[in-house]
């Protein structure tokens, strides 16, 4: 109620028919409504470049880990070959 008042106490000082102050801030509404669906779209494309970067990212650390632990078993392999050795 305290909205329309406001609404009809600026469209008496500014001199604009109510309908058409009515109309404007539906308008204005409706536009923020679409730009708020655009940002949320924004933000779930975001996220999901994120993720799918972030997976990639995993993916090749646990390959790096998988050489690395393979790499360690050859050379504790070859130690103990050479010590058998002598």
């Amino acid at each position: 109620m305290e909205l329309y008042e406001d609404l009809q106490n600026k469209c008496h000082m500014e001199k604009v028919p109510l309908n058409k102050a009515i109309e404007d801030l539906d308008d204005d509404i409706r536009i923020l409504y679409i730009a708020l669906g655009g940002m949320m779209v924004g933000l779930i494309i975001a996220t999901s470049f994120f993720l799918f970067a972030t997976r990639r990212l995993h993916r090749k650390v646990a390959r790096e880990r998988k050489a690395y632990q393979d790499l360690l078993a050859t050379i504790k392999a070859s130690r103990k070959f050479d010590d058998d050795a002598v």
